[in-house]
């Protein structure tokens, strides 16, 4: 039982880190409104926040499935678990700050990369749970 309760809260951690990412792109008007930056600023800093958020996951995910969930093969139900836990998040989000200015509305592609970063979220975690595995598995 505990280990299934910890599989739920570092399946949550997994759609948490997607779901940042997705919501600063989705929101780069808002940023910039809110901050009184210019969309430039803000996008160079949110592309730092990102490839420091891709290096720090890919260290920290391995390291928690490791070490928190003992590296089982059960872990690869986290490809899965996630999934619920990314909707509620959005969910949540959406009904907590909905859009009330028209111009912070996000460009029409933006759908299109939340889409291809939903398709290859899991592809990500997979390789993330197999490096797992295979350092429990040498060591």
């Amino acid at each position: 039982m505990r280990y299934a309760i910890k599989l739920q809260i570092v399946s949550a951690g997994f759609a948490f880190a997607l779901f940042a990412a997705l919501e600063l792109m989705m929101n780069v008007y808002r940023i910039g409104r809110w901050t009184g930056w210019e969309i430039d600023t803000v996008n160079r800093t949110l592309l730092w926040i990102y490839i420091g958020g891709f290096f720090l996951s890919s260290f920290l995910f391995p390291l928690i499935l490791l070490r928190w969930l003992e590296g089982r093969w059960a872990n690869f139900w986290s490809l899965l678990l996630w999934m619920p836990y990314f909707l509620l998040f959005a969910y949540t989000f959406a009904e907590g700050f909905p859009i009330t200015d028209p111009g912070e509305y996000p460009n029409p592609i933006a759908g299109l990369i939340a889409i291809g970063a939903f398709v290859l979220y899991p592809i990500y975690l997979g390789l993330l749970n197999l490096a797992a595995n295979a350092v429990r598995t040498f060591s």
